[in-house]
């Protein structure tokens, strides 16, 4: 239908002659096994690091605490040829506003459907009954922000569904140590939002975990529209957060600037922190 509505675009453009480049290009729709993916690079660097801080064995029976939407569960089940089918949970908030550590509106959801705590209380409470243990590792990737709610309680009862060798490692992307690219406003808004991890080590030491943490680098390399494309869908999932209008305005900012020269592919870096974690035996903490 036509229109005589003359008014500002939205979101504005930078400048008429600036958004040449911005118009011819195409960002393609990736097939969903794919869409979420950061690379065969990435993710032997990925495994290599999970192999060194989790010591993840075939025999192992392992549990995934991580988004649904590009889940590394599946790709470690057959990197590792693990026996044992993993255990997935997905962790969820409900709402669209960022965490908060007053918040008893978190969840935490597994692909099953039931709630994370209730999972891991119920499960902690039969390993007590039955003097038994679930899980020889446990991998918490790139969801802390959604355990910052009663912490202590959380990380005591995923102790006592590990085994007495039993490692828990979590895997973080501070807002502060960046190295996606993305506009520098976004990049501000990402550290504001960062958890403060320093009561997160707290709670696992009280919980019975020794503590150590490390940083690590993880290479990628991909053609640009792919990361424009992940970007578009809030992925990673530190991004959840933001408005449609700041990741439309990312996406032209990037394809109006560092993007927009020097070939069709990208090369840059994720940096990780790393916190491998020990069960510790009783007598230990007594000790």
């Amino acid at each position: 239908m036509a229109s005589n509505y003359l008014g500002p675009e939205t979101p504005s453009p930078f400048a008429l002659i600036s958004e040449q480049y911005q118009q011819q290009l195409t960002i393609p729709n990736y097939p969903e096994e794919d869409q979420y993916r950061f690379g065969q690079i990435y993710e032997d660097s990925m495994f290599s690091l999970i192999h060194t801080h989790l010591e993840l064995g075939t025999t192992d029976k392992f549990c995934y605490i991580g988004q649904e939407k590009g889940s590394f569960a599946p790709l470690i089940e057959r990197k590792f040829c693990l026996i044992h089918p993993p255990k997935s949970i997905a962790p969820t908030t409900f709402g669209t506003n960022s965490y908060s550590k007053q918040s008893s509106t978190l969840a935490y959801k597994p692909t099953g459907g039931t709630n994370v705590d209730e999972f891991f209380r119920d499960t902690a409470s039969h390993c007590s009954t039955m003097k038994k243990y679930f899980f020889d590792r446990v991998l918490l990737k790139d969801c802390i922000h959604h355990v910052t709610s009663n912490m202590y309680t959380l990380f005591s009862q995923l102790k006592t569904c590990l085994n007495e060798e039993g490692k828990l490692l979590i895997i973080h992307r501070p807002g502060m140590l960046n190295t996606l690219p993305l506009p520098k406003h976004m990049v501000k808004q990402f550290e504001g939002n960062d958890v403060d991890i320093g009561p997160i080590l707290n709670a696992l030491q009280d919980a019975g975990f020794d503590v150590k943490w490390d940083i690590e680098i993880c290479p990628i390399v991909m053609p640009k529209v792919k990361w424009l494309s992940m970007l578009q869908e809030k992925h990673p999932a530190d991004l959840e957060n933001f408005e449609d209008i700041m990741i439309r305005n990312a996406v032209r900012e990037l394809t109006e600037g560092m993007f927009k020269y020097e070939g069709d592919m990208v090369q840059f870096t994720d940096r990780l922190c790393l916190y491998p974690h020990h069960r510790v035996l009783e007598e230990e903490l007594q000790f």
